[in-house]
């Protein structure tokens, strides 16, 4: 088949389009994670695009090299990642780190190299139109008929929407990635028609915003708008009053109810932004603790949990913290300040390339607008990155960094291509297909095992909650036994077997959790219980020491109290159960209050013990004025 170079240019174009589309509608029912596909189809399709670059390279004998200021940069962070690799003690925990970046570099290349006039960006925003209508056409569902449609699996707290990105701020993350560019496309198209349907799918792209009620996507998004107005001084005046009466709606519609009351529990306890606190201060303390390199690509929640305060859990904060929401921070913990230091600079050259551009570009020049399109979307993407993850999400990321590549490409840098000869035999066109699909075969079957995995995990968790813990285990192994490295059906396992009197079974299970993921949390609290379960107390001690220094939760302190218990160690049995009395005071919970306050009676014998137990459950009735057993326990403690 001989194509010539503007029919591969198209394909490669098409394959592009699938990059951005596939992993922005997929979906997993009846997974535990519903993303769980994203990322490997995102890589493999990734992957296709290079091979088949490559492919056609030489086929045509020649390889078409257009030279841009921050390729070597962008070079030098991906090799920085691969060579993070050697600093992580387990180093297949940086592969989905590294596969997610590769494909980043592909996306950024395409945009170098697939764009290089009005009509590329032209197919390129009419892609992107019909990706976020499908996005955008579910998510009204989702919001607007969520009891009659599929999708309820996906609303969040507050039927935030999550459409087919399946979290909220992923949402958010990619309206903030793509709303710029359909509005330069918007002031860039000519067609009446087409300006109308674009207006309303703006529109209608600033309510699915509203309903995700993201604060820093709407902070991202008003700090985009007002670079795209900055920008938009060039273009003459009937386009300017445009733009400003589009961003005053804009400004109407982001201070709705749905979105201010976010805003206004922005410094509660327990609000989400409160929680990412902990991991900003837990991922300060890991890069400092190796600020150079790092720790390795993908190290970030593993490592974080060594540096995050014990008593974390008191402001709601999830144990399992896979991103520090700052994508800063994050590539700061996994690649130092080496490799952090490679990303600005990327992201620096880049942008003072396209304001180069755009400050000798024309005043009335159409193209103009889609070069501030293109600059207004990375600045939001960087702005919403500093308190959330859409970054390491691929339909947003591959937009970044795809809009990235298109801002320093022949479009408006205006470089010509270099062609290098390849004195390559025609035959050898079969070879980057031929890895490519070797790669596809070798990662799909590893890819439908996790998903296979994560099918058993999730029935587990049904058959649990419906009191079949026999099927769940069951199902649990099934889970195990498809994927090793699960660590949530690890997990789950491991307690349902110590639920269900199997202590041994647990040890064993929750001994290989931990080869896999030293720091997971909960870990040593299930280990010292089924220690406990086997009478050796003092290995169970010892694990419940080192859980507590990770969590201080009362449930930790009550495990203590009855390894405690199990040794006869009367004294430090009562100062497990004071603590855990205490901590219940400070977090505001109420686990095991009525044994414990029970015991706390039970163990004071003398005068001064006594003493403080009275001042404690008076603590204790202060914080929680309608729990009837402290009442009880005051009572006995004070003789009444």
């Amino acid at each position: 088949m001989n194509l010539n170079e503007t029919q591969q240019l198209k394909i490669l174009q098409w394959i592009l389009f699938l990059i951005l589309a596939v992993p922005a509608w997929t979906l997993v029912f009846n997974s535990y994670d519903s993303g769980i596909a994203k990322l490997p189809l995102f890589f493999l399709l990734s992957c296709l695009l290079l091979s088949l670059g490559l492919a056609f390279a030489i086929m045509n004998g020649e390889l078409l090299f257009i030279k841009s200021p921050a390729d070597i940069t962008v070079l030098l962070f991906l090799c920085a990642g691969v060579f993070s690799l050697l600093l992580q003690p387990v180093a297949m925990n940086g592969l989905e780190t590294l596969k997610l970046w590769f494909g980043y570099g592909i996306c950024y290349f395409a945009g170098t190299h697939l764009f290089r006039d009005d009509r590329d960006f032209v197919r390129l925003a009419k892609a992107l139109v019909v990706i976020g209508a499908v996005v955008c056409a579910l998510g009204a569902i989702q919001y607007f008929i969520p009891n009659s449609s599929t999708f309820d699996f996906f609303l969040g707290e507050g039927n935030r929407v999550g459409s087919t990105l399946g979290n909220p701020i992923y949402l958010s993350g990619f309206i903030v990635a793509l709303f710029p560019l359909l509005l330069s496309y918007f002031f860039f198209e000519s067609n009446r028609s087409v300006r109308l349907l674009l207006f309303m799918f703006c529109c209608g792209l600033l309510l699915l915003l509203v309903a995700t009620q993201s604060r820093g996507s709407t902070i991202a998004i008003a700090v985009s708008m007002f670079f795209f107005l900055s920008l938009s001084q060039k273009i003459k005046r009937t386009h300017r009053l445009g733009i400003m009466l589009f961003l005053a709606g804009v400004a109407v519609l982001l201070f709705l109810p749905q979105v201010s009351h976010r805003f206004e529990s922005l410094l509660d306890q327990g609000s989400t932004f409160a929680r990412r606190v902990v991991f900003w201060k837990a991922g300060i303390g890991a890069m400092a603790s190796s600020p150079l390199m790092g720790h390795g690509a993908g190290s970030y929640e593993e490592t974080m949990r060594e540096f995050r305060d014990a008593d974390y859990w008191m402001l709601k904060s999830e144990d399992i913290v896979p991103h520090a929401h700052n994508e800063f921070l994050e590539i700061g913990v996994e690649l130092g300040f080496v490799g952090l230091a490679l990303f600005l600079t990327v992201v620096v050259v880049v942008m003072v390339n396209g304001m180069t551009v755009w400050k000798k570009a024309e005043s009335d020049g159409r193209r103009t607008m889609l070069l501030v399109g293109l600059l207004s979307a990375v600045v939001g993407v960087l702005v919403d990155n500093l308190a959330n993850v859409s970054l390491r999400q691929p339909p947003i990321g591959a937009l970044f960094w795809l809009s990235m590549g298109v801002i320093i490409s022949p479009i408006f840098a205006g470089r010509s291509a270099e062609r290098i000869k390849l004195r390559i035999p025609k035959y050898i066109v079969v070879l980057p297909l031929a890895l490519w699909g070797i790669v596809t075969f070798i990662i799909g079957q590893a890819e439908i095992k996790k998903i296979k995995s994560d099918h058993h995990l999730i029935h587990g968790v049904l058959a649990k909650a419906q009191g079949n813990k026999n099927d769940a285990i069951a199902e649990f192994n099934a889970s195990v036994q498809s994927y090793p490295g699960n660590l949530k059906a690890l997990e789950n396992l491991s307690v349902t077997l110590l639920q269900t009197n199997r202590a041994e079974e647990a040890l064993t299970t929750v001994q290989e959790l931990q080869r896999l993921s030293p720091g997971y949390p909960k870990s040593r609290l299930i280990e010292s219980l089924a220690l406990a379960s086997m009478r050796r107390y003092s290995e169970a001690g010892n694990a419940i020491e080192k859980e507590i220094a990770r969590r201080d939760h009362p449930e930790a302190f009550y495990a203590q109290a009855l390894i405690r218990n199990g040794l006869h160690e009367r004294e430090g049995e009562l100062r497990s159960v004071t603590m855990a009395l205490r901590r219940n005071i400070a977090g505001g919970t109420n686990y095991n209050l009525e044994s414990m306050c029970q015991r706390l009676v039970e163990l004071s014998t003398m005068v001064e013990e006594r003493e403080v137990a009275k001042t404690l459950l008076e603590e204790l009735r202060s914080r929680f004025p309608t729990e009837k057993s402290i009442l009880q326990a005051l009572k006995r403690v004070t003789g009444q």
